[in-house]
């Protein structure tokens, strides 16, 4: 095998290997969103602000485990949009 070759075989074992993790984790956000959105009509008032302060606490442990690890922009802004979104939802139950 040509090294050209071996390099076109690696890259496209990568873009399988990354499209199969992409796909996992769409997966896996669809899931939880639609569990989201069948879970949160149900929740009275205190249980919302259970919640709310469950997650937060939750979320605040994950930011500082990750606190001076480098991410993407696009990755802590799709984060904080998420979290925001969640607690809006919660707000509003």
């Amino acid at each position: 095998m040509s090294n050209a070759d071996e390099l076109l075989h690696l890259a496209k074992s990568l873009a399988i290997q990354n499209t199969q993790t992409i796909s996992v984790v769409v997966a896996r956000s669809i899931v939880l969103t639609r569990f989201l959105d069948a879970v949160l009509p149900y929740l009275t008032t205190s249980q919302s602000v259970m919640v709310s302060h469950s997650f937060q606490q939750g979320i605040d442990e994950v930011l500082s485990l990750m606190d001076g690890i480098p991410t993407p922009p696009a990755h802590q802004a799709a984060l904080l949009e998420m979290i925001n979104s969640i607690l809006e939802s919660l707000k509003g139950t």
